[in-house]
């Protein structure tokens, strides 16, 4: 009968990854609730140094109280300078849709001294991405026909057609 060889292994444990030394947290959601809206800052942390701080999307959808008429989306962003200690390290957009993006308007003077280290945008976004172009160009045609044939029936509402939701 043949004797089984035992050999020891060469490779190293796995061990599981560990998060740096923090206060006793391993991350941070926030979800800021200023009506129906898009906007969440997540914090992770890191030794020696803030926590690391993405930023999702900022905005309120249109129609609702928060959606530029009142101070809410100033109050969310004054908030995250604070929170962040004026600093974003990764600031991700996930589309143009206003409820995602109406803050960086309603709340522009807030977003001054915010420092952002990077910025992701949807591969719809990019100027350079050829079916995002062809989409886009669909888009304002589709737009333009549309405030035409509004145009044509009298209706005069038409400033409003193609506002994003």
């Amino acid at each position: 009968m043949a004797r089984a060889s035992h050999t020891k292994s060469t490779r190293t444990p796995h061990r599981p990854t560990r998060a740096p030394a923090n206060p006793g947290w391993r991350a941070k959601v926030r979800m800021y609730r200023q009506g129906l809206r898009d906007c969440f800052l997540v914090s992770l942390p890191r030794a020696g140094s803030r926590p690391y701080s993405i930023m999702i999307d900022c905005g309120v959808i249109l129609g609702t109280p928060a959606d530029g008429r009142r101070p809410q989306m100033k109050e969310v962003v004054d908030n995250i300078v604070a929170t962040t200690q004026g600093e974003i390290d990764l600031l991700v957009v996930t589309h143009e849709h206003w409820d995602h993006v109406s803050g960086f308007v309603q709340a522009k003077e807030s977003f001054r001294p915010l420092k952002v280290h990077a910025l992701w945008l949807a591969w719809t976004e990019d100027p350079e991405h050829e079916l995002a172009r062809k989409l886009r160009r669909e888009r304002d045609a589709a737009l333009s026909a549309l405030r035409l044939g509004l145009t044509t029936s009298g209706n005069r509402s038409s400033d409003s057609v193609g506002a994003k939701s």
